[in-house]
């Protein structure tokens, strides 16, 4: 297991379930993941939670409940990018 790539797959791993990296970069990632149980886990997981989420439909969120989401992935976004520059 390389933990740099396993680190890089998550970053772009919407993108690559999503089919939008580019075609050497899904080689890799499909070398990656020829020889990483862990990261092979951790999308089969991603790809069920995404199939269920597609399958319940969209949800009406109450307002104040939205308001207080979106602050918190802000605050989250924020710490991620803190953890970034720090890097």
């Amino acid at each position: 297991m390389n933990k740099l790539l396993c680190r890089n797959m998550v970053r772009r791993l919407s993108e690559y379930i999503d089919g939008e990296l580019d075609a050497s970069i899904c080689d890799r990632f499909d070398e990656h993941l020829a020889d990483c149980a862990p990261c092979v886990r951790f999308i089969e997981t991603l790809r069920k939670t995404v199939r269920t989420l597609k399958a319940a439909g969209p949800a009406s969120v109450p307002a104040a409940a939205r308001k207080k989401l979106q602050a918190e992935l802000r605050r989250c976004a924020a710490r991620v990018e803190r953890g970034r520059r720090r890097s």
